[in-house]
């Protein structure tokens, strides 16, 4: 019997959400399985829109908590992907953003010897925001190396954001020499402020980020790569082991991978 799955996405295109329904699409595929997508950015699905489904696929923080809290409690089959709620055992597909973020920090700040980098913030209210932002300030402590917090800049994961915050701080003249970004859109935005500014890359700020894409390749920018393709297809095959009635782990981590390249001491 073929299972009708409902994907919860902000956005169903743009490069994370856009390659995350990818793999989505492609594990469904090839299980038989078929995706129905909501664009959440200006409303949400009610209860018993989602309750015609064999189950439920929620993308980073695409619906509020309390329509998750809805779906869990009306016991449908839901799992999430590149979020968590901390109250609510909704089992998760995420990246391992702990490891990846301290092998980025430590390449940058150890192996690079920069010691005034500026850090371009995620949305604290999403899952890969808040846990890149504390691996990030855990290596600060784990390095006894003290970041003023007016160098963390708010970037929400949107470039024209973070580069309207990037351009504010370098108006006030601090000091610093390095940008480590928590997405890569938003890493690439800064580059461009950088070039705008006169400002020499990796000569006089070396800049890295978390995430991947053609685009940070082509710039040769020092990169954590995401499986987010991956990320996709771990969704879509777990959740299908809840609807069938099997048993999964509360949390499945894809390991991410360090990419050393020109825009740093790679």
């Amino acid at each position: 019997m073929t299972s009708a799955i409902g994907v919860l996405v902000r956005f169903s295109s743009g490069l994370f959400y856009g390659a995350v329904l990818q793999g989505a699409q492609q594990q469904a595929l090839q299980r038989g399985a078929t995706l129905t997508v909501f664009e959440t950015r200006h409303s949400e699905p009610s209860l018993d829109d989602l309750r015609a489904f064999d189950g439920i696929l929620m993308i980073a923080n695409s619906v509020s908590d309390a329509l998750l809290r809805l779906l869990y409690y009306s016991d449908v089959p839901t799992l999430l992907v590149a979020h968590r709620l901390p109250d609510l055992p909704i089992p998760r597909c995420v990246v391992d953003n702990l490891q990846g973020m301290e092998s980025l920090t430590r390449h940058v700040l150890l192996e690079c010897g920069r010691r005034r980098p500026i850090f371009l913030r995620g949305l604290l209210t999403q899952h890969d925001g808040r846990q890149r932002e504390l691996a990030f300030r855990q290596a600060l402590a784990n390095f006894k190396l003290n970041v003023p917090e007016t160098y963390f800049l708010r970037g929400d994961f949107y470039p024209p954001i973070a580069a309207a915050s990037l351009r504010a701080f370098l108006a006030v003249g601090e000091a610093f020499d390095a940008i480590i970004s928590a997405d890569h859109a938003m890493a690439l935005a800064a580059l461009e402020v950088l070039q705008e500014a006169g400002l020499r890359v990796p000569e006089q700020v070396m800049l890295a980020c978390f995430g991947d894409s053609l685009e940070v390749q082509a710039a040769g920018m020092t990169a954590i790569a995401v499986p987010v393709l991956e990320l996709g297809k771990c969704g879509v095959e777990h959740l299908l082991c809840l609807i069938e009635g099997a048993s999964i782990p509360a949390e499945i981590t894809l390991p991410a991978v360090l990419y050393k390249r020109r825009s740093t001491c790679g």
